[in-house]
């Protein structure tokens, strides 16, 4: 199936903090990093550092997914510099959403993105997963992601 990118609606961009607020607050929970009390403060002053213009904040980009029905399965959120001479993107965010997982529509939409920074010039990608996150994980691997740094916790 092919994913096309388009850049996000500008009307789309504070419900989507929101939820990634939520979100992330939950997995940083899960990972044992930040307390229920704290945690969604703590996502939501997170979001406000690296986006301090919000949705026009210089070198994040913003991308609703859509297959080939037109309709939209999700979205990536993105930080490059084509100043940079390294030409490297981060993921911050990439969802699909529920009623369009295990289908394969990941896999395309990492492709398309693929795809799309090399045509940019951009020569390297790289993101965070949690690592309670197996299902992302085996996915990124089965793409050809490498792990760069592993952060371990144990529980005493």
């Amino acid at each position: 199936m092919a994913i096309r990118m388009a850049a996000m609606d500008e009307r789309d961009f504070f419900p989507f903090m929101n939820q990634i607020a939520q979100e992330y607050a939950l997995e940083k929970q899960k990972a044992g990093s930040w307390m229920i009390d704290e945690s969604l403060q703590n996502a939501m002053d997170e979001l406000n550092r690296l986006l301090p213009h919000g949705f026009f904040t210089l070198n994040h980009y913003f991308f609703s997914l859509f297959d080939d029905l037109g309709r939209k399965v999700g979205l990536f959120w993105l930080y490059y510099d084509l100043s940079n001479p390294k030409r490297e993107c981060f993921i911050y965010d990439f969802e699909i959403f529920p009623a369009y997982r295990n289908s394969g529509i990941g896999q395309d939409a990492l492709n398309t993105l693929f795809q799309n920074c090399r045509r940019i010039g951009l020569n390297k990608l790289s993101l965070h997963v949690f690592a309670h996150n197996r299902r992302a994980i085996h996915v990124y691997e089965k793409l050809g992601f490498i792990a760069t740094d592993v952060n371990m916790s144990k529980i005493l």
